[in-house]
Formats: structure tokens, sequence, C-alpha cells
């Protein structure tokens, strides 16, 4: 019998877990979008899936943060993405610092 499984987000559900980012971990129990969350939080207002390219950024900073990017290596990840983040008005360090601001317990700073 071959199985195949695709465990969505399971490399920050997992990282929020061993973290005990309780916030993070609500908003997947809530059935939330995390990626549009985490662009939300950084835009200040609602992205939507409609939102492609900022709700892809979100997604960009909640993996690529998860495991503790900084923002050279989160700005050479966006650029090999094709995510240009002065077309979408933001910098790498603010992607960064906002990640690690909304998620304490993931940046280390409980």
């Amino acid at each position: 019998k071959l199985c195949v499984v695709d465990y969505a987000a399971i490399e920050c559900r997992g990282v929020a877990w061993l973290a005990g980012e309780q916030k993070l971990l609500d908003k997947y129990l809530a059935g939330e979008d995390v990626y549009c969350c985490m662009a939300s939080i950084l835009y200040g207002r609602t992205i939507t899936p409609k939102d492609k390219d900022e709700r892809f950024l979100g997604k960009i900073i909640i993996l690529g943060c998860g495991y503790g990017m900084g923002p050279e290596k989160f700005a050479l990840s966006c650029s090999l993405q094709g995510v240009n983040l002065s077309k979408l008005g933001i910098s790498a360090e603010k992607c960064v610092e906002t990640y690690r601001a909304a998620f304490p317990a993931i940046a280390g700073h409980y």
C-alpha cells in the first residue's frame, strides 16, 4: 500500500509547538490562514488570499523566520523566489522584526 500525505504547513506548526508559541498555534487551531495573518500584521491592514503577492510574502516570512533567518538571508531568499521587496514597499529588516515581535517565543524573546 502506498500512501501520499501532505501535512499542510507542518514545519511552521512544529516550530510553533516546540517553541510553545501559543499565539501561532491558536491561529492554526482556529483554521486561520497564517500567511495572511502574518502579512496583515506586517502591512497593518487585512490581507486575504486575493492579495497574492502580500500573502506570498507572509508565507516566506513564516517559513524562513521560523528557522531563524535574518534580514540578509531573508532578502536573498525573497530575491531567489522572485519577490521584489521594494515593489511591495517593505524591507527585509521590517519583515524579520515584525515576525520576531509577533512570535517572541519562536524568536527566543520570551
